[in-house]
């Protein structure tokens, strides 16, 4: 980890900027473990494997604190009775035991290769160029997105609730790419505990659908981003053909889902939490096919697919709402 993440972030607890970090070990010119103290309110956070977890006291694992706390012989922070989103600890129990099927059911899937070539990376590929500040990846799961944003990168920081998806996220980079541009930390998207102005573009794919409130991560995500900085944003549709798909699913099941109690996103719906964000957007969509076809195929021919029933069924009026798939690529205005 690179030391320099002292200078983005904050306290998830009391919000203080006034930090200290001390390294325990080292690896490959980084921080390999060692722990972030708030001088304010005291509590520290721990660095393992080169990650730092900057999850607040009521989300925090207790057996890992408990066991890094032996090591080091330190104090551990008294967890408070504070109420705690269930959902949250729903995911972080979740993806605990499920990390390793999302990694194959969906990062390696031919269909979700294929959509992340026709939208993410292609909305990256146009404007990287144009981003002078650091990048915060939010919802970074294992890695999907987190890969293109190495290469095409000066420095990102990745966040994620998880901290198996997180570590096997670095891992995946680490070997990939060799490169060291990227900081990766535990931490909640909803209210991501890191500096307000300090970035050019702040990317959250696949993520929305998973909280509880997504108008107030927007609402927050928005509070990160420099005036002009960039936003985008990838989830599932609230299509009119929904239908077909979760019974597709009933037949044949694709992956396991811990998604909010709204997992739908409804275009304006979407532009309401945007423009409320200061974020002026424009809205894209994908995938009028059910997923089973393009897992049917090869890679090649998946890509090939998608994009010519994209580009046919997006020129047709109002077809877009059969879609499966909104995305949003927005630009912060003041």
């Amino acid at each position: 980890m690179d030391e320099t993440i002292i200078n983005y972030i904050i306290c998830p607890n009391c919000g203080s900027s006034t930090l200290s970090l001390k390294e325990f070990s080292t690896e490959n010119n980084g921080i390999h473990e060692g722990i972030v103290t708030c001088n304010s309110c005291e509590i520290w956070y721990k660095i393992d494997y080169g990650v730092l977890d900057l999850l607040p006291l009521n989300l925090r694992r207790n057996d890992l604190y408990e066991k890094f706390a032996k090591k080091f012989n330190l104090p551990l922070n008294e967890i408070p009775a504070t109420s705690v989103n269930p959902q949250k600890k729903e995911q972080i129990l979740f993806f605990k035991k499920d990390f390793s099927s999302y990694e194959n059911d969906i990062v390696n899937s031919t269909y979700y290769k294929a959509l992340d070539k026709l939208t993410f990376e292609k909305w990256f590929d146009k404007n990287s160029d144009k981003i002078n500040h650091p990048i915060l990846e939010v919802g970074c799961g294992t890695g999907r997105q987190s890969i293109k944003i190495a290469n095409k990168s000066k420095h990102a920081i990745c966040i994620d609730i998880s901290e198996e998806m997180v570590l096997l996220a670095k891992f995946k980079i680490d070997q990939a790419t060799g490169l060291n541009n990227l900081v990766f930390v535990i931490g909640d998207a909803e209210d991501p505990p890191v500096k307000n102005n300090m970035f050019g573009a702040c990317v959250i794919c696949a993520t929305l659908h998973h909280l509880s409130s997504p108008e107030n991560a927007i609402r927050n995500l928005s509070h990160k981003l420099i005036n002009g900085g960039l936003f985008y944003s990838i989830d599932p549709h609230d299509s009119y053909v929904r239908f077909i798909f979760d019974y597709l699913m009933k037949i044949w099941k694709l992956y396991d889902e811990e998604a909010s109690d709204s997992p739908l996103i409804k275009e304006k719906i979407l532009k309401k939490w945007l423009s409320n964000a200061k974020i002026q957007s424009k809205i894209t969509y994908s995938t009028y096919l059910p997923p089973h076809i393009f897992l049917i195929l090869t890679e090649k021919p998946s890509l090939t697919l998608l994009k010519r029933t994209d580009n046919f069924f997006n020129n047709i009026p109002l077809f877009f709402k059969f879609s499966g798939i909104i995305s949003s690529e927005g630009i912060k205005i003041e």
